[in-house]
């Protein structure tokens, strides 16, 4: 039984190290308001999805990972169950853990049943309000999820994850430079294309891959 609990929790840890890459990647890209500016200079929309995207798979999977398991031989694995095997097992007090979980969640789960699940049709017609998903919300489900999981993770292990940092971030790292790399090249070739700078100092300017010295001339008028 404990083999097959631990490697449950293996099963759930490798779903929580997926949550943990995705909000590192919103994080990355929404976090800093010079790169909203540049993403909304390129596609405001498409950017505006995109974020909506991510925070709706976190959304949906913090639920996943902490609604009850199911009954009979068809059980999810799911938080739930291991905090309960380390109740059983080795006398872990989970009442404050389930009580954490609970409060944190059940704005969430409120917001997936009635606007992503299903179409509530008190919602949809404005007889019910509920509140909007905000970034805040999930980022307190997700501190509690990481912490549960590694409370659990403590019962037979000298070792906790910090779910806070994962490499993915580099890739949001990538994604925005990319972005003002390209916004740049594209104003480079604008002044040169109205005359406001002549076309080699433009090329000039993109074979340095580098904006150190493209101020002072770019915003020449």
């Amino acid at each position: 039984m404990a083999h097959d609990m631990e490697a449950e929790f293996e099963t759930v840890h490798q779903k929580v190290l997926e949550l943990a890459a995705t909000h590192a990647l919103s994080k990355g890209l929404y976090g800093d308001k010079s790169n909203v500016e540049n993403m909304n200079r390129v596609s405001g929309l498409g950017f505006s999805l995109l974020q909506r995207s991510l925070h709706t798979s976190m959304l949906v999977l913090i639920c996943a990972l902490t609604d009850p398991p199911g009954s009979g031989q068809r059980e999810n694995p799911t938080v739930i169950p291991l905090l309960e095997y380390a109740e059983c097992k080795y006398g872990l007090d989970i009442g404050n853990d389930r009580s954490k979980l609970d409060d944190a969640i059940q704005k969430l789960r409120t917001y997936r049943d009635k606007t992503i699940a299903h179409l509530d049709k008190m919602v949809v017609l404005g007889k019910m309000k509920v509140d909007p998903l905000k970034v805040d919300d999930l980022e307190r489900a997700l501190s509690a999820v990481y912490e549960t999981m590694n409370r659990i993770k403590l019962c037979w292990s000298e070792t906790t994850t910090v779910y806070e940092f994962t490499s993915i971030g580099c890739a949001a790292s990538a994604i925005t430079w990319a972005i003002a790399d390209s916004l740049r090249m594209s104003e480079l070739r604008d002044k040169a294309n109205r005359g406001k700078i002549s076309p080699d100092a433009a090329l000039g300017l993109l074979k340095e891959r580098s904006n150190r010295n493209d101020n002072a001339i770019i915003t020449q008028h």
